[in-house]
């Protein structure tokens, strides 16, 4: 497979939460830029609420696909979703999901992807994705650290099984995981590491009451943002801003390669 000429279709299901949502549609978007074709599955309350983010730059590249859940008494459709979702209705929606694997069945003997990117749950992409011989990648949106150390091991044993003629098959279930940053998704630990880097935390003093003076907050921003005097910090911000950005398109690339490697060797 040319990965220059070759557009490679890709399946995503996020679990179905705006927190996962968005990172899900964040890749999909940087995949656009690299020769993919995305189909992004949701339910259709979630999808009408990220329509308006796809703009017509990625109208050709991102396709919005519906996904039905089984119709439960206490979970209409304006509830599939875990937006507005009431508490007692959590494990209610994680069990449809669990039992819309049909629908999913149909989407992907339709569309027929090259690959499956799917979250923490449901449990049945793997499979469903093996009886067409699809691969499947879990994408994990939980603890920076965990990524990062759960992406090396997986494509390490990954790559070990795909060369050894007498591991289990692929379609038995391997799927990897893999770590991308994301610019609009900054964690703490980046959030803390540009405090320290760039220097931009300034004391705000504080009333008799022990209360931030709203007039103090926007001198503190003024200086760092506006005047003269926090030029320097404004320029470190953008220097480390641009390492953040040039770091996660290096992550993306080596995922690529990989996710490259995998439909080609279905």
């Amino acid at each position: 497979m040319n990965t220059k000429q070759s557009t490679i279709s890709v399946l995503m299901l996020p679990w179905l939460a705006h927190g996962h949502i968005s990172p899900f549609l964040e890749l999909a978007k940087k995949l656009s830029h690299r020769n993919f074709h995305i189909y992004l599955c949701s339910t259709p309350i979630n999808l009408k609420s990220i329509k308006n983010r796809i703009t017509e730059r990625y109208s050709h590249s991102i396709e919005l696909v519906e996904i039905h859940l089984p119709s439960l008494p206490e979970l209409p459709p304006h509830y599939h979703t875990t937006n507005g979702l009431p508490t007692h209705l959590n494990s209610a929606l994680h069990t449809a999901f669990e039992m819309a694997s049909p629908s999913f069945f149909t989407i992907l003997d339709t569309l027929t992807p090259d690959l499956v990117i799917h979250d923490f749950t449901p449990s049945w992409p793997p499979t469903i994705a093996s009886s067409f011989n699809i691969p499947a990648v879990q994408l994990m949106t939980s603890s920076p650290r965990f990524h990062e150390t759960r992406f090396h091991h997986t494509i390490e044993n990954a790559t070990k099984k795909s060369k050894d003629k007498q591991a289990a098959p692929v379609n038995d279930q391997l799927f990897f995981s893999f770590k991308i940053s994301m610019p609009m998704h900054l964690d703490q630990p980046l959030n803390a590491r540009l405090v320290e880097e760039v220097g931009v935390a300034m004391e705000v003093i504080r009333d008799e009451n022990g209360r931030r003076n709203r007039e103090a907050i926007a001198q503190v921003i003024r200086k760092i943002v506006v005047e003269k005097s926090g030029e320097d910090k404004r320029i470190k911000a953008r220097e480390l801003s641009e390492k953040i950005r040039m770091k996660g398109e290096e992550e993306i690339d080596e995922v690529i390669k990989e996710l490259f490697q995998l439909c080609k060797d279905r």
